[in-house]
């Protein structure tokens, strides 16, 4: 249970990522599309590794989450109206997949730390002891938190990883998959990729 628990959290941040690169690719397709050194530009010409990377360094400094005040995506969509699919895309996308469970969890690992699984706490046992208080009013015994695991996030593992592969079915796979074809249609990519 607990190798089940890393390969769930590694794809729950790989899933993730995949959600933020998406920003990314789209942005950085619209900026190069749009302008290079303020000029349209050729895509007939080869650039150099060094050039094509530190382009692309600059250009993915700029992107932040799709509906952040500064976003550079509304810009972009007046710059450049046929990346304004791709962009309602990502935002659309977004707007329902900020706040979701898949979301919250990631954020959850990256900033504070690993959850608890009901799977394996059922495995641990029960507590070596608790600190409780009786409320001298209502009688009410009333448990201190004395151990992380009374705060700790706890979910299902097997209900989490089963919510992921749903997640990958019908949400991210269609998300990513328009996404590549609105790009594909406006960038019209070279045969050689």
């Amino acid at each position: 249970l607990i190798f089940t628990s890393f390969f769930y959290e590694s794809a729950l941040i790989y899933y993730n990522i995949i959600v933020d690169l998406s920003w990314t690719i789209c942005y950085v397709s619209a900026e190069f599309a749009c302008t290079q050194k303020g000029k349209r530009v050729d895509f007939s010409g080869m650039k150099s590794i060094e050039d094509a990377a530190e382009l692309l360094r600059k250009a993915e400094n700029n992107v932040t989450n799709p509906t952040a005040e500064g976003n550079p995506f509304g810009y972009l969509k007046m710059m450049c109206p046929e990346f304004s699919n791709a962009i309602d895309l990502i935002i659309n996308y977004w707007n329902t997949f900020g706040n979701s469970l898949i979301r919250n969890r990631y954020n959850f690992c990256k900033h504070k730390g690993k959850p608890s699984y009901s799977e394996i706490e059922e495995l641990r046992g029960g507590r070596l002891m608790g600190i409780y208080f009786q409320n001298k009013d209502t009688n009410d015994k009333i448990q201190i938190a004395s151990d992380i695991r009374d705060v700790q996030l706890q979910f299902s593992l097997f209900e989490a990883i089963d919510e992921l592969r749903q997640f990958d079915d019908n949400e991210l796979f269609p998300y990513i998959n328009s996404l590549f074809k609105e790009l594909e249609d406006v960038i019209k990519p070279s045969p050689m990729i």
